[in-house]
């Protein structure tokens, strides 16, 4: 998909937060367009678009972030049975 980078900052943040809200408000007006009589006539092609976008966003959203673990010099945190740890990245890539 390639959408990694805006401008020099990591493009992962802002499409995460756009998945976060986008979700959520495409269920809800979907859910208001089948559920209000009304709500079909006012909303339109909102509810469709909403949900548009988002089955757009998550692949490419999922995309920047595994190029970010893969690129990233930093520590990859690993959540297994003894809580959270920060481990190296050559660890973090051993372990299951």
């Amino acid at each position: 998909m390639g959408l990694t980078r805006i401008g020099r900052v990591s493009a992962r943040p802002l499409l995460v937060r756009c998945v976060v809200v986008l979700v959520p408000l495409s269920a809800i007006l979907v859910l208001c367009a089948v559920l209000w009589p009304n709500g079909r006539i006012r909303l339109e092609i909102l509810p469709a678009l909403t949900a548009e976008v988002t089955v757009i966003l998550v692949p490419i959203t999922t995309d920047a972030g595994e190029r970010l673990e893969h690129n990233s010099p930093c520590q990859v945190y690993r959540i297994g049975e003894s809580g959270a740890r920060a481990v190296g990245k050559e660890q973090a890539q051993k372990s299951p």
